[in-house]
């Protein structure tokens, strides 16, 4: 989103604070990488990332009700795995991500367990 964005901002009301820790815009940064290859996506989606990071300590705070841990998992996954090919992508998560593995149906959301420790470095 490009600014630097407070996750639990107290002017927002409660709802809007969880829709915002959702990360919904991560598809349409996706699917505009994926028709255009434009790298500017990739580094929003990377920056967004490592900022959301950065600023919310694991298990800390309204953005990490469970609603919303879920469903930002689902959606992290999902764009990931479209900018994986992406030179704005950080080699630590390429390399994280390339190197699990999980015989599990949820494969894709262990996988990003490794993903928060290893960029936010």
């Amino acid at each position: 989103m490009g600014d630097d964005r407070n996750w639990a901002d107290p002017r927002l009301r409660y709802e809007e604070i969880n829709v915002l820790n959702r990360f919904a815009w991560f598809d349409q940064f996706a699917q505009a990488y994926r028709a255009s290859g434009d790298e500017t996506y990739a580094r929003a989606f990377v920056a967004d990332l490592l900022d959301w990071i950065s600023k919310n300590p694991a298990y800390q705070g309204q953005p990490w009700r469970s609603l919303e841990v879920g469903i930002r998992g689902q959606v992290w996954t999902t764009a990931y795995n479209n900018f994986l090919h992406s030179r704005a992508l950080p080699m630590t998560c390429k390399f994280c991500y390339s190197s699990r593995s999980c015989s599990t149906h949820d494969w894709p959301i262990a996988s990003m367990a490794g993903y928060a420790p290893a960029i936010g470095r």
